[in-house]
C-alpha cells in the first residue's frame, strides 16, 4: 500500500507541474506507476481541460486548448466555424466519400474556478465536472494524435469533432450546424463520452428539456399577506408534476433536474427556477408530455398569483431502434473482445439526435464513475481499455456496416 501511494504521490507532483507550465504533458513517454502512458496522457489532459473556464462564448477558451494541442500532434489548419466547432478529418486508405464521425461535448453544465480543480486518488480523479466529458475530450483528443503520429488510416474518412453540445443558442444547435454544412456522407457515428462504459442502449429516448423561471412579489419575513414565496410556487408544480402517472410501457418519465430559489435571509424569496426532463419512447406522448407539463405549471402559478416564464431548451424525438441495429451487433462484439462488462439501460444520450439526419449513432464510455451533488469522479483503471475501444470499434464497426449494405 504504502508503495502504491508513494506511486500516485509521484503522478500527481507530476500533473501539478504540468499545470503549473514545468512540463508539458508531451514530454514524458513511460509508464506512471501502475497506470501506461496513454493513460496518464488522457489524465493529465482531462485535469488540464477540466479547469479552464466554461460557458464563454462558443467555449472559446476550451477551444483555444484543443487548437493548442492539435497543433503540438502538427495538426496546424483543423476545420473551424462560427459556431465554435473544431474537427480534423483523416482520411481513408482508400478511395471513398464515406465519413465516420467521433464527436465530443466541450461544454460543461457546472464550473467553479475552486471546485472544478481535480483531485487524485489511488482509483480515482474527482470534483466538479469531471464526468461532464473532460476525459471524453481528452481521449479524443488523444485518439486524434495516435492516428496523425501512427498515419493510420481507416477503410472511411474519420472526423474527430469537438463540438458544444449545451450552449445558450439551444441543445444540440453547434452540432446541428456541423452536420447541416458538411457536405461528406457520415456512415456512422460514435460519441465519446467520459463515463458510461459497458452501457448497452437498444432503445434511444427522445426527451424535451425545460426551464421555468417563477416570480412572485417580493415581502420581507413580516409581511404576513397571502402571496405565495418563489419557494412554495415551486414546491406545488414540483408536487403537483410528481403526482402525474406517465405511460410506464413507453418509460416515459418527469425528472426535476433541478430547484433553486432564494436572495438571502431576511425575505422570502421572489425569484426561482425549475429545471425539468421529459423522456419517451413514443413521440406523440413526449408531445403530450410537454403540453401537460407547460399547462400545469401556467395553471399553479396564476392562481398562486405568481408569474411563469418557461422555455424549451430541447426537443429531440426518439431515435430508430433498427438503424442502430448494426452498430449495436458491433458494440456486444468489442465489449466480449475487450471484456467489458455489459449494462442494458434505457437512459437519455447525446446521440439520438443524429438520427433525424437518418444517421447511425451509439455512445462509448471511456471509463466508470459517478455524476452527483456532493460526490463526483471517475473511476482511473478502466481507461486503458475504454481508449483501445474507440479503434476497434471504428475497425469492426466500418466493416459491419459495409457488409450490412452489400446485403
Amino acid at each position: 500500500m504504502g508503495l502504491v501511494k508513494s506511486t500516485f504521490h509521484s503522478l500527481s507532483s507530476l500533473f501539478k507541474k504540468i499545470l503549473r507550465g514545468k512540463l508539458k504533458p508531451l514530454s514524458y513517454k513511460t509508464a506512471v506507476g501502475k497506470y501506461s502512458p496513454i493513460v496518464t496522457r488522457i489524465l493529465s489532459d482531462a485535469m488540464l481541460f477540466n479547469e479552464i473556464p466554461a460557458a464563454t462564448e462558443a467555449e472559446s477558451l476550451r477551444g483555444e486548448f484543443i487548437l493548442r494541442k492539435l497543433h503540438e500532434f502538427g495538426i496546424y489548419e483543423p476545420y473551424q466555424d462560427e459556431m465554435g466547432n473544431i474537427a480534423v478529418i483523416f482520411p481513408a486508405s482508400r478511395f471513398t466519400d464515406k465519413y465516420v464521425l467521433l464527436y465530443t461535448d466541450i461544454g460543461t453544465e457546472q464550473y467553479s474556478s475552486l471546485e472544478s480543480l481535480v483531485h487524485l486518488t489511488e482509483t480515482r480523479a474527482k470534483e466538479m465536472g469531471i464526468t461532464d466529458e473532460s476525459l471524453g475530450v481528452a481521449a479524443l483528443l488523444n485518439f486524434t494524435e495516435h492516428i496523425q503520429t501512427n498515419s493510420y488510416e481507416y477503410p472511411q474518412n474519420v472526423i474527430c469533432l469537438f463540438t458544444n453540445l449545451s450552449n445558450e443558442a439551444g441543445e444540440f444547435k453547434a452540432l446541428e450546424y456541423f452536420l447541416k454544412t458538411f457536405p461528406g456522407s457520415i456512415s456512422f457515428a460514435l460519441y465519446v463520452s467520459s463515463i458510461q462504459q459497458g452501457n448497452f442502449e437498444p432503445q434511444p429516448l427522445g426527451h424535451s428539456k425545460l426551464s421555468v423561471r417563477i416570480y412572485t412579489p417580493e415581502q420581507d419575513v413580516l409581511n404576513h399577506s397571502e402571496k405565495s414565496s418563489a419557494i412554495t410556487v415551486l414546491s406545488h408544480i414540483a408536487f403537483q408534476l410528481g403526482s402525474i402517472q406517465w405511460d410506464k410501457e413507453s418509460k416515459t418519465a418527469l425528472n426535476i433536474a433541478r430547484i433553486d430559489a432564494g436572495i438571502g435571509f431576511g425575505y422570502y424569496p421572489s425569484e426561482g427556477m425549475l429545471d425539468l426532463e421529459l423522456f419517451s419512447l413514443n413521440a406523440s406522448i413526449l408531445e403530450m408530455m410537454k403540453n401537460t407539463v407547460t399547462a400545469t405549471i401556467e395553471k399553479i402559478t396564476q392562481e398562486m398569483g405568481a408569474k411563469a416564464e418557461i422555455t424549451l431548451l430541447s426537443h429531440v424525438p426518439p431515435g430508430n431502434p433498427e438503424l442502430n441495429s448494426v452498430l449495436l451487433g458491433t458494440l456486444k462484439e468489442v465489449y466480449k473482445r475487450l471484456k467489458i462488462q455489459q449494462c442494458s439501460i434505457s437512459i437519455p444520450t447525446k446521440t439520438t439526435f443524429l438520427h433525424s439526419f437518418n444517421i447511425p449513432a451509439i455512445t462509448l464510455g471511456i471509463t466508470r464513475g459517478k455524476k452527483g451533488k456532493q460526490d463526483e469522479y471517475i473511476e482511473i483503471e478502466p481507461i486503458e481499455v475504454g481508449f483501445q475501444q474507440l479503434h476497434l470499434f471504428l475497425e469492426l464497426g466500418i466493416e459491419a456496416v459495409e457488409l450490412n449494405e452489400t446485403e
